[in-house]
């Protein structure tokens, strides 16, 4: 595969107003017919919603969705994304926020059990709500007017734009919560400490994947094996082998992307012991070897 500097997702700066770093932006994109976005990524999370005359192919970390018209695709933090336009021009809004604007109250920790969702970019890259989802939630109104405050940028609107980001965030969260979504709701029975342990934890796991154990991770929030591996489980939805794994096959995604390197040196890379153990979790995952997967993507 080329390793040439278009397949390699590029860190995208922050936007700056004033010489300041923009904790929201909002954008409305035209994307031609086949036009093709650079792969990047960001430390935004990222909603994009589908305006009249919109479908859009979206590439997220090794997997494609496509958005339209009505439709919203929220992309995490730091995961590696561009789009393709699959009509002569398709139309949507862009808001990128900071994760910290997602902490709505003067101690952050009350706010970890409905963050913690959009920051887990090795296990959750993105969430897909399609039209029927939005149907009467009133986001495509709140989407329109943040888009007018951007451009108007009347005295406040810092206030404003950041309102109604919480409006937004607020109905993803009640939508994932009626789901049931596991790993997107916690517990209500788990403390605030205890999400935000499990939180520090996987913030450990993200940045030594390719050599920690469970018992490095629960010594790192200094819990007890057992405690460590029960609570795990009841916080992210999953055991943590199972979430090692998703953040190493992840890695690995990358690597067959944007490097020569081969299964070998990439299975020891992210931090499987053989090359055939990492096919067999590999093909598992996505239903293909890590090689059909590389070779699909030239």
């Amino acid at each position: 595969m080329s390793n040439s500097p278009s397949n390699i997702p590029f860190l995208e700066k922050k936007p700056l107003r004033d010489g300041v770093e923009l904790p929201i932006q909002c954008i409305l994109l035209e994307l031609p017919h086949r036009y093709h976005t650079k792969p990047h990524y960001h430390d935004y999370i990222e909603f994009l919603f589908g305006l009249e005359d919109c479908k859009v192919r979206a590439w997220l970390a090794g997997e494609e969705v496509c958005f339209g018209t009505g439709e919203l695709l929220v992309v995490n933090a730091n995961v590696a994304h561009d789009f393709t336009s699959l009509l002569p021009c398709s139309h949507y809004i862009c808001v990128k926020v900071l994760p910290q604007m997602l902490y709505f109250s003067e101690n952050p920790m009350y706010d970890v059990k409905y963050v913690v969702p959009f920051l887990q970019h090795n296990l959750v890259p993105y969430q897909f709500f399609d039209a029927h989802a939005l149907e009467n939630s009133g986001l495509e109104r709140i989407f329109a007017t943040m888009m007018d405050c951007w451009r108007q940028q009347e005295y406040g609107y810092e206030i404003a734009l950041k309102s109604l980001f919480l409006e937004i965030f607020l109905w993803i969260t009640r939508y994932n919560h009626r789901s049931k979504c596991a790993f997107m709701t916690p517990s209500a029975e788990i403390s605030i400490e205890n999400i935000r342990l499990i939180q520090r934890s996987i913030e450990y796991v993200n940045q030594n994947f390719a050599d920690v154990t469970e018992a490095d991770a629960a010594s790192f929030v200094n819990l007890s094996y057992s405690y460590y591996s029960k609570l795990f489980r009841r916080v992210v939805g999953k055991n943590f082998n199972d979430y090692l794994t998703t953040v190493r096959i992840n890695e690995a995604e990358r690597l067959l992307l944007s490097t020569e390197q081969t299964i070998t040196e990439i299975a020891l890379a992210t931090g499987f012991a053989t090359s055939s153990h990492f096919i067999e979790k590999f093909r598992k995952i996505k239903n293909i070897t890590p090689k059909q997967y590389r070779l699909s993507l030239q």
